[in-house]
C-alpha cells in the first residue's frame, strides 16, 4: 500500500543523484572503493541496485529534485494566498 510513497520523495532523487554524480562515470571516487565489500566485484552502484539501465542519470534526477521544489513551492504560495486567519 506504501508503496507510491517512495516515488513521490524528493529526497530518494537527491540522494540518487548524489550518488551517481559521486561513483558513475566520470565521478569523484573510484567504482570500486576498497572500503566496500563486495560480490563477483560489483561497485558501489550496484550494491545499491543504482547501476540498472533503469536507473535515470543524475541530471534528469536533478530534474525530478528542481520539480518537487516548485511543486512545493507552488503549492506553499496556493495554501498561503487563500487561508486568512483574520476574522472581521
Amino acid at each position: 500500500y506504501w508503496r507510491w510513497f517512495a516515488d513521490v520523495s524528493f529526497v530518494r532523487y537527491t540522494w540518487n543523484g548524489l550518488m551517481l554524480n559521486q561513483f558513475g562515470p566520470g565521478g569523484t571516487t573510484p567504482e570500486n572503493p576498497t572500503w566496500l565489500p563486495t560480490d563477483k566485484g560489483s561497485g558501489v552502484l550496484d550494491f545499491f541496485e543504482l547501476g540498472a539501465a533503469s536507473t535515470p542519470g543524475k541530471w534528469m534526477q536533478f530534474l525530478y529534485v528542481s520539480l518537487f521544489g516548485i511543486a512545493f513551492l507552488l503549492l506553499t504560495w496556493l495554501s498561503m494566498s487563500h487561508v486568512r486567519h483574520t476574522t472581521r
